[in-house]
């Protein structure tokens, strides 16, 4: 519909409004009473168009006058007025009145057709008709988008002479003053009342204006997506087509593709909030799961990478409300989105420090995961293309440690300046292959699939909120979320992780308790530990922990009186995310201070943290910190991360504080924790700030035990930590005093004092093994030294003595080793770097000592240590010089003091001094850290073991998962392709229903306009039906003028439509509707006249299918034969010979390929030969006299591999005349016909010597290919490719077959077949290479003649414009040719003589010396027989031309004399006398034939009457030459128990299952009975009570039942026999008739329907496919007489009779003749015989009971049959053998007649009435 601007016009508009021809008015609410006129200027003058005009009317008072017409629009210009008034009761009328008063009205009877108070929707399509001086209007009404009404109108028109002023007067309401005056009818009021020029409305524009309230029409270039599907109501089931088509649901590019996509993100718009009708669009968008489609479609658009509007899917999901099953289809779809590699869990061991990070999975292995999911089927050498780099990759893996330890001593800086030079050693890598080690792997899906994933998990977390907890409980397994978990991108592992708990926190409590005895929550931390951490992620893992959402962002503080709940199984994702957190500080920082509050509250947070390795992650960040420190600030250099340590700091602070005075276990932990930190401070180990840290944070953490387990055991402060150490907070204070008591204290989980106090000791030594442990003592940081000073602090401090107060502290009497720790650790001070004034108080301190002498003594009781102690307080004399003189005598005093002999017995200087002076516990110290460093690693990898076991397990279940969705979807889409395959099907079938020219939707205009010849037969083997279709040739020079349109190619109805075919994946099985067993498959060519269609032959059980451009199938039960066939001369082709009659030629690739189909056909008892293929009882039967000359000559190309399928192997028929010039053709004398006994070429006396001559010199010669494969007489042959087209060239497709056989051009004009005398000159005796034969076409298909279609087939030399075919003088068109043609084959001269040409054709003469002396031999390379020579390629390619040019010599049948026809016969024939009346006046000789009542016959005798009790309707006719009478509203059904045989009347064959389907029963179904008398079965449900059939036709060859029913419609049911009676499957309806069906007759021999009605039309319908052929109306619309219908089952004529007139036509409906009978006609029938040895009649019965016989070549009156009762003929019937006449009447009685003195073959045939 094309969108115009339409003016608005109020109500209060004057009169004479000057309008456009298109307008509208409206008003709030207009009463007809009120008329409104608008005049509309520059009309089309008569209203002489299309134009619509859509209201809205409301019927507002309904009184007791509802039966008053009430005037609702009239339209008027000068010349005429329409108008349309509605009735409450009647409905609807039109009227139409012109300028001279002549009027014409038209009414409906409907009384529910409007409904008072309500709105109601009214659309009028009103066109125009005009033929000669007669108008016809059109009106098609619509209300509420139903069609009501559709009517015509004529009056006489005007033609004006002098040009007016056009205009146009619309009036809204009434025109008569009467009637607005005194109105009586109801009170009507209209609002939206449009009038739309040149327009007229579809159905889908009706629905649209309906669903908009005519939105388009007042603003037309508003598109608006407020469709209101509910106005609909229970329409919508109707108009669901043109509601979806209002969303385009359906697109070009198939199920999946991005239109679809486009199409369905429209429906946004539908249901959106700001759509009134959202929630009636919702739900019928989801019932008819639309919703889940977009699913399926987002899925295959991912997979192929395809750009996706994710801001419009996002809307669109956002819109839908969650359900359980929609969200279950959400978290699906995204199982078959996620990334293949993903699928397969990889949990990594935890984060150790010092240890390698784990190596992620490579892209290499990521993509081949990929490549084994994409495919449905893996060929794994095709995904693993160089295996060497497979093995490479896996070894990358294996030696990654190595490669990091070892990577340092390599530099390869000249990879990145000099990567292209590489010199004599050459380098050949796959760089696909090449990967970054340290990054995620980045596949193609990956990168596709996450923003789709992202917005459709965002929706099911949203969705799944807002869901409730019943709805929600158990919906979601949660072990279907792990591989998202695992996916890199932040936007979806973090709502993944918030569905997660949601699923657990809703979850029942087995679906919890089995989460966490699967051990789940370690497996989320290894998939999470491989992520780079996110806002996003800290929130969603601290949201899981809280049970609520989370900020980071704003500072967490504990709330005692308010303790929040923890899930505590989920406290270990913490530590993944707080190692990858280091890359965002702030982030970071506030995840560490959240945990730090958290488990400085919670000691079971704490504990469980701990438990999962709280510890090594801290330190492992600690590590990365190191060595990753950041960027340094701009204030003192501090570097970013600093603010980190100090966090880490403090947890491990609360760590020590919480378990240092607890369990052993726990304090072993403490233990572990710093042997792990001393480990770390060996060289090498980590970098050298990371080392640094390690090594300040082990002195905080010893001082924090020191001073934690002080507190605890003693109430002095005996060790005073650093000042490194921050005791002055209320940091340690405040968690120690928050623990201690609530938590610790009433558990009893302290160690008893004895036990602290071992602690403390093992502390001591600890520190102080761990300071010494140094390498350098010079290089002690300064919190080592602050370490070491505290400790060696409080050990002097016990040395000096203390008070006897603090002498009783358990803690100064349980220290141990004192003395000795003091002198280790006093030699490190002085060998550190610490200040010289902080070593000198370390000298004034010792020698303030009472005695300082004794004191040194115990604190170095070795020699050795003494040694180093001197060295370093000499060390300190030297630099007396510095120091100020208090100190430096006090030095020196010192140094003096020391040497004494106690302390050095040989003196200073006798001993060895050891390079790191440490103390004896150190060596187990030592031991102990490497011990706990290898436990550590174990721990790790046996943790790591366990989670690659476990993400294993998860990983079976999660494929397994994704597996089944996948296989689901993959045969969800399948049935979807089938689904849309077969859909495609039924909307092919539809439209070629409706858009034929009598359908619904036929478009005139997109109608083919040529004519062209069908590939379809029915069982007479003869092509004679033509069908619309396009000619074949695209270029405008091939036509003359007035036909140059023909070339254009007319597109389709619908298109788009019926040519979108999704095939596809779709399987070779699903195409052909599901095959459960598949014996064959093989690539094949089907070979047609005109095509040769690649394609594929499936045989299955019991069917068999050529699927390719055109397909067909048929089942082994519906195969007359299957025959061996040659293509090419080589034996490698079957023909398919089906009981429809039709033939299709196979060509395959092989013979042993076409053994092996022909074993399985025979497997299934296919005859290999049709019935008649016998060739000894085939000639019997043509010397007897039962088959015709035309019938055997075909039967004998049969036999020798001619086909109409193949024009190489085309049918090859005779030159029968040799006369085409006198004015009367005289078949009795023999100079009339050609020599049979001779070629065609040597015709003319004298004419054979040149062709022997040439044969001598071909023979003498013996060089080139005519040598090497023998010589000949005719250079061409008789039958090829170009001969055949020469005769079909007007004849369409052989037409563009023969311009592309010549090169692009038509044949030379004089050269054409313009003449039949001028062929048959150029092949007798003129031309020496024209020696061609005839095609069988020429005996019985006129069209051939005709150039219908307009060819420029050019001008011959003399002039003449080549055009048709010139007929001889004696027959006067090409009809009446093609029958004498016929008559002359079957005359007695060419019976006789046909045996001779046979000879030369198919028999003896065919070959060998016979053939040299016949002067028969044509181009060896016709000839099978020479396709066995061994030749050379250029030899061999010649010879493959030649055959495909020259032709094929047909297989040679008889290898002797060809028996003659029986003497007596043709004597019989030839002493016939002429008949007394000619059949055509210019020819002498034609025969009328034998059947009852011909010409030259006896008149006909009653040979049998009786009255059967009930009228006769119908008799039929049996090929046994049985007869059957049938009483009304019935038909007979039943089969034959064999095939069609040829010639004679088979005595074996027998009509079985014969019962009558009755119609007209008080249950309105079909019935059959049969059998028993009385017994009937019922066939069908009700048929609709409106409309019940009126007449029916079957037919034992045929297996379907026609029935016609009083709407027009007819009905097709499929029959089946079965043993427990006739079966009649869903039938189909065709539409093509308006007025009731009264005849339908069927011919199989044409594979031919014709069904009447009566308002005259006639159509035809093919037997197989049902589309209507042709049609024909008779008689003007208004005259209604019944049409009685007949069809030659000989020729295909359709003789109709109406009235007391009688119509010939062909069987393309093509009128022939017409006549009348004087009298009314009541039934209709045809002779019998075979055409050429008779010319049929045409049998009418009379009103009378007359019999009137007329002849069917051109209706001339024969004779009168009489003998009947004087009633009306009912039926009538000619016998098999057209020897008797069965005559049915009115009474009751049914009459034979024969002919006078013969019995016929049968006698009186056998007849039975069955009731």
């Amino acid at each position: 519909m094309a969108h115009r601007r339409r003016t608005r016009l109020s109500s209060n508009l004057s009169s004479d409004s000057g309008l456009d021809s298109n307008c509208s008015a409206s008003s709030s609410s207009l009463s007809l009473s009120n008329s409104r006129k608008y005049f509309i200027k520059d009309a089309s003058e008569d209203l002489e168009r299309d134009y619509t005009i859509v209201m809205r009317i409301k019927i507002v008072v309904a009184n007791s006058r509802n039966d008053e017409w009430v005037e609702l629009v009239t339209v008027e210009n000068r010349n005429e007025s329409l108008g349309i008034h509605i009735n409450l009761e009647k409905g609807l009328k039109l009227t139409l009145a012109n300028w001279k008063g002549t009027y014409a009205a038209a009414e409906t009877n409907f009384q529910t057709m409007f409904e008072p108070g309500k709105w109601i929707h009214l659309v009028f399509n009103v066109g125009t008709v005009t033929e000669g001086n007669r108008s016809t209007k059109t009106l098609s009404a619509f209300i509420d988008c139903c069609r009501v009404w559709d009517v015509g109108l004529s009056v006489d028109r005007r033609v004006n002479k002098i040009r007016k002023e056009k205009f146009l007067c619309l009036t809204v309401g009434s025109v008569s003053p009467l009637q607005q005056g005194g109105r009586q009818g109801p009170e009507v009021r209209t609002n939206d009342v449009f009038f739309l020029g040149n327009c007229c409305f579809t159905l889908q524009d009706i629905v649209l204006d309906y669903l908009l309230d005519s939105k388009t029409l007042t603003q037309p270039n508003l598109v608006t997506p407020r469709v209101n599907l509910r106005r609909l109501g229970d329409k919508i089931s109707d108009l669901s087509s043109y509601c979806l088509s209002l969303v385009r649901l359906v697109s070009g590019d198939g199920i999946t593709g991005l239109a679809h996509l486009s199409s369905m993100l429209v429906l946004k718009h539908y249901i959106s909030e700001e759509n009134q009708s959202s929630y009636f669009n919702l739900q019928f968008l989801i019932s008819s799961k639309v919703i889940q489609s977009l699913l399926d479609c987002l899925v295959s658009l991912c997979r192929d990478s395809k750009p996706l509007p994710m801001s419009d899917i996002t809307q669109l999901l956002t819109l839908i409300p969650p359900t359980p099953s929609f969200l279950t289809s959400l978290l699906h779809t995204c199982v078959l989105l996620c990334p293949p590699h993903l699928l397969y869990l990889s949990s990594p061991s935890p984060h150790l420090p010092g240890s390698p990070s784990p190596v992620p999975t490579s892209t290499t292995q990521s993509a081949y995961l990929e490549q084994v999911h994409a495919k449905e089927v893996v060929d794994v050498s095709s995904i693993i293309p160089n295996t060497d780099l497979i093995s490479e990759e896996i070894g990358r893996l294996e030696i990654a440690n190595e490669v990091n330890e070892i990577s340092s001593n390599f530099n390869l800086e000249y990879l990145e300046t000099e990567e292209d030079i590489v010199g004599d050693w050459e380098v050949v890598a796959n760089t696909e292959c090449v990967s970054s080690s340290s990054s995620l792997p980045t596949t193609h899906s990956l990168n596709c699939s996450t923003p789709l994933l992202s917005s459709i998990f965002s929706t099911l977390l949203t969705g799944y909120t807002l869901l409730s907890d019943n709805d929600s409980r158990d919906l979601l397994s949660p072990n279907t979320l792990f591989p998202f978990i695992s996916h890199p991108s932040p936007d979806i592992h973090s709502p993944a992780l918030c569905l997660l708990g949601l699923t657990l926190k809703r979850g029942s409590p087995p679906t919890l308790h089995h989460f966490l005895f699967q051990d789940s929550p370690q497996l989320v931390t290894g998939l999470l530990q491989p992520h780079q951490t996110s806002q996003q992620l800290v929130e969603s893992v601290l949201s899981l922990l809280h049970g609520h959402k989370i900020n980071i962002n704003i500072p967490f503080e504990f709330q005692r009186l308010a303790p929040p709940s923890i899930n505590l199984p989920m406290s270990c994702l913490l530590l993944p995310i707080l190692h990858s957190s280091m890359t965002e500080v702030s982030l970071c920082h506030n995840l560490l201070s959240h945990t730090h509050e958290l488990a400085a509250n919670l000691p079971p947070l704490l504990a469980s943290l701990v438990t999962h390795g709280l510890p090594q992650t801290l330190l492992s960040l600690l590590v990365t910190l190191g060595d990753n420190p950041g960027e340094s600030s701009d204030m003192c250099g501090i570097f970013e991360s600093d603010l980190l340590l100090d966090d880490i700091h403090n947890i491990l602070r609360l760590v020590v504080v919480c378990y240092i005075d607890q369990t052993q276990t726990k304090y072993e932990t403490i233990l572990d924790l710093l042997f792990m930190c001393a480990g770390l401070t060996q060289a090498g180990v980590v970098g050298e700030v990371a080392g640094h840290n390690v090594r300040v944070t082990l002195c905080l953490l010893v001082e924090e035990s020191l001073y934690t387990l002080q507190k605890a055991i003693s109430s002095y402060t005996i060790f005073k930590p650093s000042h490194y150490l921050d005791t002055d907070t209320d940091f340690v204070d405040r968690t120690f005093e928050s623990f201690k008591p609530e938590e610790v204290k009433p558990g009893s989980q302290l160690a008893s004092q004895t036990i602290l106090l071992a602690r403390f000791n093992q502390l001591c030594k600890f520190g102080v093994n761990f300071v010494t442990s140094q390498e350098e003592s010079g290089c002690l940081v300064s919190e080592e030294i602050g370490l070491a000073s505290s400790l060696y602090s409080m050990m002097i401090d016990l040395e000096c003595g203390v008070s006897r107060k603090k002498a009783g502290d358990p803690l100064v009497k349980g220290l141990q080793d004192g003395s000795s720790l003091a002198g280790v650790l006093l030699i490190t001070l002085l060998q550190s770097t610490m200040g010289r004034k902080k070593r000198t108080e370390l000298v004034r301190r010792l020698d303030a000592l009472p005695s300082s002498v004794v004191v040194l003594k115990k604190l170095f009781p070795s020699p050795a240590q003494r040694e180093s102690f001197r060295l370093c307080i000499m060390s300190l004399v030297s630099q007396t010089v510095l120091m100020d003189p208090v100190d430096s005598e006090l030095v020196t005093r010192f140094y003096g003091k020391m040497l004494t002999v106690s302390l050095f017995p040989d003196g200073p200087g006798q001993v060895e001094v050891e390079d790191q002076v440490r103390h004896n516990t150190y060596g187990p110290w030592e031991a102990e850290r490497n011990r706990c460093r290898v436990v550590m690693v174990e721990r790790r990898d046996k943790i790591g073991t366990s989670r690659v076991e476990l993400a294993n397990r998860f990983t079976g279940e999660v494929v397994a998962t994704h597996d089944l969705l996948s296989k689901e979807s993959l045969e969800k889409v399948r049935k979807e392709m089938c689904e849309f395959h077969e859909s495609g099907g039924v909307l092919r079938r539809m439209v070629d229903n409706q858009t034929h020219p009598l359908g619904v939707w036929h478009c005139k205009d997109l109608e083919p306009r040529s004519l062209v010849l069908e590939n379809v037969t029915g069982t007479s083997g003869i092509f004679t039906r033509l069908r619309k279709g396009h000619v074949g040739l695209h270029k405008q020079r091939y036509f003359k003028e007035g036909h140059k349109h023909l070339c254009e190619l007319v597109p389709r109805h619908f298109s788009q439509l019926v040519e979108s075919e999704v095939v596809g994946d779709i399987s070779l099985s699903d195409r052909l509707g599901g095959l459960d067993q598949v014996q064959c498959v093989e690539p094949v060519h089907q070979v047609t006249a005109t095509d040769r269609r690649q394609g594929e032959l499936v045989l299955s059980t019991s069917k068999v299918f050529f699927v390719g451009e055109v397909s067909w199938s048929s089942t082994f039960n519906t195969m007359e034969a299957v025959c061996k066939r040659r293509y090419q001369l080589q034996d490698i082709a079957l023909e398919f010979f089906l009981s429809s009659g039709e033939a299709h030629l196979v060509v395959f690739s092989s013979m042993s390929t076409r053994a092996l189909v022909i074993s399985i056909l025979t497997r299934s008892n296919v005859p290999s030969q049709v019935k008649s293929a016998n060739l000894p009882v085939t000639t019997k039967l043509w010397r007897q006299g039962h088959l015709t000359n035309f019938q055997y000559l075909m039967e004998l190309n049969r036999l020798a591999g001619r086909t109409l399928n193949d024009l190489m192997q085309y049918p090859v028929f005779p030159w029968v005349l040799a006369d085409y010039t006198s004015p009367h053709l005289n078949l009795t004398l023999p100079n009339t016909f050609r020599s049979l006994r001779k070629p065609i070429a040597v015709q003319k006396e004298g004419s054979c010597g040149k062709y022997r001559q040439n044969y001598s010199i071909l023979a003498a010669d013996g060089s080139g290919l005519g040598g090497l494969m023998g010589p000949y007489h005719y250079a061409s042959h008789y039958s090829n490719t170009g001969i055949v087209l020469h005769f079909l060239v007007r004849l369409p497709p052989f037409t563009g077959e023969f311009v592309k056989f010549q090169d692009g051009n038509f044949d030379l004009p004089d050269r054409s077949f313009h003449k039949l005398a001028t062929s048959w000159l150029m092949a007798s005796e003129v031309s020496a290479s024209d020696v061609k034969e005839l095609i069988p076409q020429l005996f019985y298909l006129p069209e051939l003649f005709v150039n219908n279609e307009g060819f420029n087939l050019g001008r011959r030399q003399n002039g003449d414009e080549v055009s048709d075919v010139d007929m001889p003088v004696w027959a006067q068109d090409p009809r009446t040719f093609v029958k004498i043609h016929r008559q002359a084959l079957e005359s007695p001269i060419v019976r006789q003589e046909l045996s001779h040409w046979i000879d030369l054709v198919f028999g003896f003469k065919q070959t060998g010396q016979e053939a040299v002396d016949a002067v028969n031999v044509f181009h060896p390379a016709t000839y099978p027989t020479n396709q066995t020579m061994e030749m050379d390629e250029l030899e061999s390619r010649a010879r493959q031309t030649m055959i495909e040019t020259y032709g094929q010599t047909p297989l040679q049948l008889f290898s002797s004399a060809h028996p003659l026809p029986l003497a007596e016969l043709v004597s019989q024939e030839r002493s016939n006398s002429p008949p007394p009346l000619p059949v055509v006046r210019t020819v002498t000789g034609m025969a009328w034939g034998s059947y009852v009542g011909a010409p030259g016959q006896p008149a006909p005798t009653v040979v049998w009457q009786q009255n059967q009790g009930v009228t006769v309707t119908n008799l039929v006719r049996m090929e046994n030459n049985e007869v059957f009478g049938v009483p009304s509203r019935s038909v007979l059904i039943g089969k034959y128990n064999t095939g069609h045989c040829l010639g004679q009347i088979n005595t074996g064959l027998q009509f079985m299952c014969g019962q009558l389907l009755t119609w007209g029963h008080s249950d309105l179904a079909l019935h059959c009975h049969g059998g028993k008398v009385g017994e009937e079965k019922q066939l069908t449900g009700s048929i609709f009570p409106w409309d019940q059939p009126v007449c029916g036709a079957a037919h034992p060859r045929v297996l379907t039942v026609w029935l016609g029913h009083q709407s027009g419609i007819v009905t097709v049911y499929p029959l089946t026999h079965t043993k427990h009676g006739p079966v009649l499957s869903h039938p189909t309806r065709l539409h093509g008739h308006t007025a009731q069906v009264t005849t339908i007759c069927l011919c199989p021999e044409f594979g031919v329907a014709v069904s009447a009605c009566e308002d005259g039309s006639l159509a035809s319908w093919d037997l197989h496919s049902l589309q209507l052929l042709h049609h024909v109306t008779l008689q003007p619309s208004h005259v209604h007489l019944p049409l009685h219908v007949a069809i030659s089952a000989k020729s295909g004529d359709v003789a109709v009779a109406q009235g007391e007139s009688v119509t010939l036509f062909t069987i393309n409906l093509y009128k022939v003749v017409k006549c009348s009978t004087g009298e009314k006609v009541t039934v209709i029938a045809f002779s019998n015989q075979e055409e050429g040895v008779s010319t049929n009649c045409v049998a009418v019965g009379l009103q009378s009971g007359l019999v009137k016989l007329y002849s069917s070549l051109d209706l001339l009156h024969l004779r009168d049959i009489s003998g009947t009762p004087n009633s009306p003929i009912t039926a009538l019937v000619y016998s098999e053998d057209s020897q008797n006449l069965a005559i049915a009447t009115q009474d009751g009685v049914v009459t034979i007649m024969e002919k006078s003195g013969n019995r016929g073959l049968n006698r009186t045939p056998k007849y039975v009435t069955l009731q």
